[in-house]
């Protein structure tokens, strides 16, 4: 058995966890073929989720062994709808106990395990692959999981998309490896396949928007984030769009975007509504376009926000990128001061310091 690296790439499980928070969209296929599914719920259920009122029927324990399994996994793909994973995956356990090669139940199963279950999934994706060497739904499947052992994933991910040319899933995981690996162009290039199979699907629409404003191609990364927006509305995309109109100088077009996720200017935060390392990014993100727009005591309301949430941690972060970038007079205490506050406003005024300091905290 090849061994786990627990060190799943950041970056694009972040992505993916975008995808959970974008929203329903009805054409969008939630569940996908390869890795983690896309997202969960997105199912009407009026009496409750938790309550399982809404739950599909139980499977008829008379029906012959491959009907039955077919109609566990179909049961569980329903509950996932439902945000009912756990008696999902005990309907898939059902059906692997039956079937122990039922392939698509030990598959969605593995998956379902993903991001944070990474030696029991691999260990259910092995077994596929050991009846199946070219089973590709596993082999991308298995290609996520291997994150820091970019050899050995690369070659799963190729061989996947060799066998399936077209599948979404497996073109993304594909992406991410060659990121890693530094093969940007090539990254694009399975994003730009993976958009004409599927044009809406976010995943893929916010990992190329991250990649070409990260390369610097801000109309290209903008349009991006346009099409995730209309396609699910989400967060991640806001962000992005914002990032790119900030970088192309529309500072009143990306404040907009900022404030449609943060609210309005001067609004005093305790608490994020989504995860907190994300909104005090889109927190440093404003304070930058507010003080690019002359706005320096709205800014310096929004770093008062950032220590609130990011507490020392985010303090000492800005310090240390600042002192690495010509403020030698910066203290490394982790502490809030105005003379802090002044420094990084003076930063976010400068285009490589500002940039730099809204992409490194």
């Amino acid at each position: 058995m090849i061994a786990v690296n627990s060190r799943v790439c950041l970056r694009f499980a972040a992505a993916m966890l975008a995808g959970w928070l974008l929203g329903p969209a009805a054409a969008f296929d939630r569940i996908g073929t390869a890795g983690p599914i896309r997202s969960f719920g997105g199912t009407p259920c009026a009496k409750g989720y938790a309550q399982g009122e809404c739950d599909p029927p139980e499977v008829d324990s008379t029906l012959p062994v491959k009907q039955k399994v077919e109609a566990r996994v179909e049961r569980a793909r329903g509950l996932i709808g439902l945000l009912r994973t756990k008696q999902a995956v005990q309907e898939l356990d059902a059906a692997v106990a039956e079937a122990p090669e039922a392939s698509s139940a030990v598959l969605l199963r593995a998956r379902l395990k993903l991001p944070g279950q990474l030696a029991d999934a691999l260990r259910d994706v092995e077994s596929i692959i050991a009846l199946n060497p070219s089973n590709p739904d596993a082999l991308a499947t298995r290609a996520f999981i291997l994150a820091g052992q970019d050899d050995l994933a690369l070659r799963d991910a190729t061989k996947a998309v060799s066998i399936e040319p077209d599948d979404v899933d497996a073109l993304w995981i594909r992406s991410t490896i060659l990121v890693r690996l530094g093969r940007l162009d090539e990254a694009e290039q399975d994003l730009t396949r993976a958009i004409a199979a599927e044009p809406d699907n976010p995943t893929a629409l916010l990992s190329r928007a991250e990649l070409r404003l990260a390369r610097g191609q801000t109309s290209e990364a903008g349009r991006d984030a346009d099409a995730a927006i209309l396609a699910r509305d989400g967060t991640q995309a806001r962000q992005i769009r914002a990032a790119a109109r900030a970088r192309d100088g529309e500072y009143d077009d990306a404040l907009s975007d900022l404030n449609a996720m943060l609210g309005p200017v001067g609004t005093k935060v305790t608490a994020s509504p989504v995860g907190s390392r994300q909104f005090v990014d889109m927190l440093i993100q404003r304070a930058m376009v507010l003080s690019r727009l002359g706005r320096p005591d709205d800014a310096k309301a929004d770093l008062s926000s950032i220590v609130a949430l990011g507490g020392q941690r985010a303090i000492l972060q800005m310090q240390l990128y600042l002192r690495g970038h010509g403020f030698r007079d910066v203290a490394l205490d982790g502490k809030a001061s105005s003379l802090l506050d002044d420094d990084i406003i003076s930063c976010f005024l400068n285009d490589a310091c500002g940039r730099g300091l809204t992409l490194k905290t």
